[in-house]
């Protein structure tokens, strides 16, 4: 079902979910179910606005300036499927002007602490009043931004931010825990060891793979990577040379930095690694 979000194909997830469903409800493990039902229900929702968004990016093949088109897929890019920097230039043009200017100021990234932590601010406003299926997505870039601006702010702005950040759960998810000290034997293949995360890949990154699928992922400089799309966090660990990516579902990613893009090689199931990808990618950063 992932992988069918991945690479935009709804009617396939949604065929996948509703199986999950019903298997769930075989098993009568009431956690299963209720698990199982929000995850429909999510799909379910994401394959309507997909619809919604396919129609209105139509409209815009003929009518360019279609205000209202702009806002539909500029929301789903953005809230949907967590590709910002597209789903921005839409919302920059949408008929929602207080969305918009929030956008603008949003592409424009600035170069100052206390302007992404205003920036931060205002998505955390618009998460307040947004829709439920537009709430997590405006959260997640609050944080995006307060994160950004927290190692450089002091004072009083420093503990605005923090305690910003403390309401918002996905944003805590990424900040759990520092790692591990790293241990004093040298690792080998097969014993994994946890260490600070390579500076270069602090940030939001968008990874495609060979087939065209799109993710996008926020390293935040602990060892901790947020998933956008499925709302998910992984964990980064050293094995041997390796930089491994691990979200807990029985895959894996390999991560190598070269020339500034990352290379990723996709593990499903992780027993494949290291000799056998089921995929491979490359990621470039993203605003």
């Amino acid at each position: 079902m992932d992988e069918a979000l991945t690479a935009a194909d709804y009617a396939a997830a949604e065929r996948v979910a509703e199986s999950g469903l019903d298997c769930a409800r075989k098993s009568r493990d009431k956690d299963l179910i209720t698990r199982a039902a929000a995850r429909s229900k999510e799909v379910s929702q994401l394959a309507t606005a997909y619809i919604q968004a396919r129609a209105a990016f139509e409209r815009l093949q003929t009518d360019p300036q279609d205000a209202a088109s702009h806002l539909v897929v500029g929301k789903f890019l953005c809230f949907a499927k967590g590709d910002w920097p597209e789903g921005l230039k839409h919302l920059v043009q949408g008929s929602d002007e207080e969305l918009a200017t929030l956008a603008k100021e949003d592409e424009e990234g600035q170069s100052n602490s206390e302007t992404w932590a205003r920036l931060g601010d205002g998505w955390l406003q618009f998460s307040k009043k947004a829709a439920a299926s537009e709430k997590a997505g405006g959260e997640l870039r609050a944080a995006f931004w307060y994160r950004k601006a927290l190692p450089t702010l002091a004072g009083l702005n420093r503990v605005k931010v923090e305690k910003a950040l403390e309401s918002l759960p996905k944003a805590e998810s990424l900040a759990a825990t520092e790692p591990a000290q790293e241990s004093t034997k040298p690792p080998t293949r097969n014993t994994p060891t946890t260490k600070p995360m390579e500076p270069r890949l602090i940030g939001s990154w968008k990874l495609t793979y060979g087939g065209g699928a799109i993710r996008n992922y926020q390293f935040d400089g602990r060892g901790n990577v947020f998933f956008v799309e499925l709302q998910q966090t992984g964990r980064l660990a050293r094995r041997g040379d390796d930089l491994l990516l691990d979200f807990g579902d029985g895959k894996l990613e390999r991560l190598r930095i070269v020339d500034g893009a990352v290379l990723v090689d996709h593990y499903d199931p992780a027993s494949r690694y290291p000799d056998s990808p089921t995929l491979t990618g490359r990621a470039e950063p993203a605003p």
